[in-house]
């Protein structure tokens, strides 16, 4: 009864010491691969980086663009909306009626030219 006892206890100490030494040997191969990929890792984190920047500086730019822009904008529709208020229908009438006048006057110049143009040519 002894002797199986002390090679069972020994038996049971071979298997922990092999279980240890694969997961001693995994580690291992997990370091070794680590260190060769070293350089390519490093080369990963540095793209990571510029890219992270680069998106943060054009989140910036945009939001500073479409910022002005959309000032602009505001300005543009509050300067139309001033107008559109202020301007009444006499003044529009009265608008209308000298734009008129010089259609006309226009249309009476093109009619004269043309004239000309006929009197040139016989």
């Amino acid at each position: 009864k002894m002797v199986n006892h002390k090679m069972m206890q020994s038996f049971e100490k071979w298997l922990e010491w092999s279980e240890n030494q694969g997961r001693e040997e995994r580690v291992m191969k997990r370091f070794l691969s680590k260190w060769r990929l070293k350089s390519a890792v490093s080369c990963m984190l540095t793209w990571r980086e510029y890219t992270n920047t680069r998106l943060k500086l054009k989140r910036i730019v945009r939001r500073a663009t479409v910022d002005k822009r959309g000032k602009m904008l505001d300005a543009a529709l509050r300067t139309w909306k001033h107008f559109v208020y202020s301007f009444d229908t006499t003044k529009l009438q009265h608008a209308s009626e000298e734009l008129n006048d010089i259609i006309v006057r226009l249309e009476n110049d093109v009619d004269e030219k043309d004239e000309t143009i006929k009197a040139l040519r016989s």
